[in-house]
């Protein structure tokens, strides 16, 4: 148990306590960061490795994500993270915006502002909004999600007014209001506005709505998040020579394709149009290895036509593609970057319900005696049981010198870190290794020598971004007696924060919800 105390504490607190700082010549040093509450929360999960979120209050548990950043707890602030986003309601985001956008907690921000976007009035209506910074609500305003009545917006942002005036800056209002698209009103609505005390007021306003009535109609209506236009009434399928053809009942912005490839791996590309004249190729795969379900986010476009095409498959029959989801997706959209139409997740993609799958490696015995799924015997290292430090359900090995483990990617994906957990049989093997990536299966890089190392444990592993489909991992020399080079769990990218610290100074929960 104290070697795992250590190993959580290692980061922050060796530094602090044997770093030769003034807290190493004390023999007691004051923690002033966090409540009480969220402290004894902290010391349980060091002493007993768990943390009971749901009986939380979302306040402390904002302050345990900040904590465990502060502090380097890097697996507890990547699960804390997961937790918040797959728990962010009306009643917690405004608080939980108000958080990350002070410590700068980009993916949890991301999150939040995604939230408010798609359903603004609900948030601009709630206890909640008061904790929204003028800049924040602008942002929000700025955004294209929320399918509702412009109107209702400007109601619910003049009462935000109201509520804040206390806090806003001289130009604070007017900026605003001037975020508010007046152009999708009708003359009976902007009645209503050019009336309100809060435009009569400030003659300023007049002339806002004025300039805002001369500008391009941008409908915030034709964004609908999470529709899924693929449902069986919504579009037409046909198949075309090669591939499929898609054609949506309307015209749709959408952000999003999920497809299911049959039977072989394939390589295709995807192009839409607006009305079949002009075609854009969105997604290029033509020359990557791809297999399974294929989860494809593109920057947003308006369409009704989408095809795709086969380029080749390893069964050299027609390529047919069984479409699942056309849509705007804000599901995992802060979690993506497309580059040059290409996807660069922050999630794991080296998972077996991602459609990963290990191609290479010999699964170990206790595997066989742990299950029956051959799904998770084949799969073992890309499924995160390793969370359960007392249940040990094997690895999966190869032979040094002639064999390697292979995974492939469902997908090509461009990746820039991995992380690897060594089976180390009770700390004492040490191995040396390589890592190999490939896209098609002829051409490989390496991405990572560690061949002359003497490596443990949990490997964290960062490289230049490129391309991957294939991952190779090859060991070179160990001390383990039977020649095997062994491994637990692989995912890419990392689910650990490369940069844990935090710059600001430690700031209560209530000081960031109520500062000016």
């Amino acid at each position: 148990m104290m070697h795992f105390f250590m190993i959580i504490l290692d980061t922050f607190f060796r530094g602090l306590l044997y770093g030769g700082l003034e807290e190493t010549h004390k023999k007691e040093v004051p923690i002033e960061e966090g409540s009480p509450t969220s402290i004894k929360e902290l010391l349980k999960y060091i002493y007993f490795g768990k943390m009971e979120l749901s009986v939380l209050e979302s306040n402390v548990i904002f302050e345990l994500v900040i904590l465990s950043n502060l502090w380097c707890f890097t697996n507890l602030q990547f699960s804390l993270s997961e937790y918040v986003c797959n728990n962010i309601d009306v009643d917690n985001v405004c608080s939980l915006f108000a958080v990350a956008s002070y410590y700068q907690l980009k993916e949890l921000e991301d999150a939040s502002i995604n939230f408010i976007a798609t359903q603004p009035l609900d948030i601009l209506q709630s206890k909640e909004s008061s904790f929204l910074s003028a800049e924040a609500l602008i942002l929000i305003l700025n955004r294209n999600t929320a399918d509702v009545k412009e109107l209702d917006i400007f109601r619910a942002v003049s009462q935000w007014i109201k509520d804040n005036q206390d806090k806003l800056g001289p130009n604070e209002k007017t900026n605003i209001l001037s975020a508010i698209r007046y152009q999708l009103m009708d003359e009976k609505e902007l009645s209503e506005v050019r009336g309100s005390k809060l435009v009569r007021s400030d003659r300023k306003m007049f002339d806002v709505i004025k300039k805002s009535l001369t500008q391009t109609l941008n409908d915030r209506g034709r964004l609908k998040p999470n529709v899924n236009f693929a449902q069986e009434n919504l579009i037409e399928v046909s198949q075309i020579d090669g591939g499929t053809m898609i054609v949506l009942d309307h015209p749709v912005n959408i952000n999003y394709i999920e497809m299911e490839l049959r039977d072989c791996t394939y390589s295709y590309y995807i192009e839409v149009s607006i009305a079949k004249y002009s075609w854009f190729r969105v997604i290029d795969h033509s020359n990557y290895d791809c297999r399974s379900i294929q989860r494809l986010w593109i920057n947003r476009i308006y369409v009704r036509y989408i095809r795709i095409v086969g380029t080749k498959n390893s069964r050299n029959k027609t390529c047919t593609f069984n479409i699942l989801k056309v849509m705007y997706n804000t599901d995992k959209m802060h979690l993506v970057e497309i580059k040059n139409g290409l996807i660069a997740p922050n999630y794991n993609v080296a998972l077996s319900s991602m459609n990963a799958t290990v191609t290479k490696g010999h699964p170990h015995w206790t595997i066989y005696e742990m299950e029956t799924s051959p799904d998770k015997i084949q799969n073992n290292i890309l499924y995160d049981d390793y969370k359960n430090l007392l249940f040990d359900r094997g690895y999966t090995y190869h032979h040094l010198g002639w064999e390697y483990i292979e995974v492939q990617l469902a997908q090509p994906y461009l990746l820039s870190s991995m992380r690897m957990l060594i089976w180390d049989h009770l700390s004492y093997c040490i191995y040396g290794y390589t890592v190999h990536v490939s896209v098609n299966h002829e051409d490989w890089y390496l991405i990572i020598d560690k061949s002359k190392k003497s490596c443990q444990s949990w490997q964290l592993l960062q490289f230049g971004e490129r391309l991957v489909v294939y991952i190779r991992v090859t060991g070179v020399h160990t001390s383990y007696p039977d020649k095997t080079f062994n491994l637990k769990y692989l995912e890419a990218p990392a689910q650990v924060s490369l940069c844990f610290i935090i710059k600001k100074p430690w700031k209560s929960i209530p000081w960031l919800l109520n500062r000016k």
